[in-house]
């Protein structure tokens, strides 16, 4: 671990392989005292993120707020992600397309939601993984480990930065203009069927979203597929 020249604290409990409260306290401590953090120090959290097999619940909210804050307030443009930072958080929380874990994932949607301007390829890795885990059963989402809750907050996130894109109206008034209110289940995609079921089970379903589930799917399914 010496050779990625980590801070010596940061070094100290990937040596460790153990995150625990009192380290969370120090680095939070640290990182206000100074009121930002260096990119080194962000690139030493993803890295004992991976390296360290214990970690405290403090850990994750710790791990995602002090990212979220860097990547949208601390890094130009304030406020915004610009495409270098958008690939800089690509090649951090992501493999081949997929977002290695939950707590990334978690990460991905809090700079969706806190970001006023988000690259397209960022979008284009939260789409994917709806994607990927309703058509191939892969990533985070795939076997519920990230929660039902998140897949909704991942959806709400997605339908705010489409529709400021694309100009359309919300999907709930497009749904209720061309489906008096959903879309019949017998016009549903199995993907789209997949995500439905998904919310359901935990009471988190609405009808009004099937319109832009399918087109969370038409633009993820473009994605996913490999290229004729």
């Amino acid at each position: 671990m010496s050779e990625l020249n980590l801070p010596e604290p940061i070094l100290a409990m990937c040596e460790r392989g153990k995150v625990t409260a009192a380290d969370v306290a120090e680095l939070r401590n640290q990182f206000e005292l100074r009121g930002e953090i260096s990119l080194l120090e962000a690139e030493s959290l993803f890295a004992l993120d991976r390296s360290a097999r214990q970690k405290c619940a403090e850990w994750q909210d710790f791990f995602v707020e002090t990212l979220v804050d860097f990547i949208v307030y601390q890094e130009e443009p304030e406020g915004s992600i610009s495409p270098q930072n958008s690939e800089w958080l690509i090649h951090c929380i992501s493999q081949n397309g997929i977002v290695d874990s939950p707590q990334r994932l978690e990460m991905l949607v809090a700079v969706i939601e806190t970001s006023r301007g988000i690259p397209q390829s960022l979008i284009d890795l939260a789409i994917a993984q709806v994607s990927q885990a309703a058509h191939k059963n892969q990533g985070p989402l795939a076997s519920n480990r990230a929660g039902n809750g998140i897949l909704v907050r991942l959806l709400k996130a997605l339908e705010v930065s489409l529709r400021h894109e694309t100009g359309h109206v919300p999907f709930d008034r497009a749904c209720h203009s061309a489906f008096g209110g959903g879309v019949p289940e017998h016009k549903m995609s199995e993907e789209t069927a997949w995500l439905a079921n998904r919310l359901e089970r935990d009471s988190l379903y609405d009808p009004s979203q099937v319109a832009f589930m399918e087109m969370i799917r038409e633009r993820g399914l473009r994605l996913v597929e490999p290229a004729a």
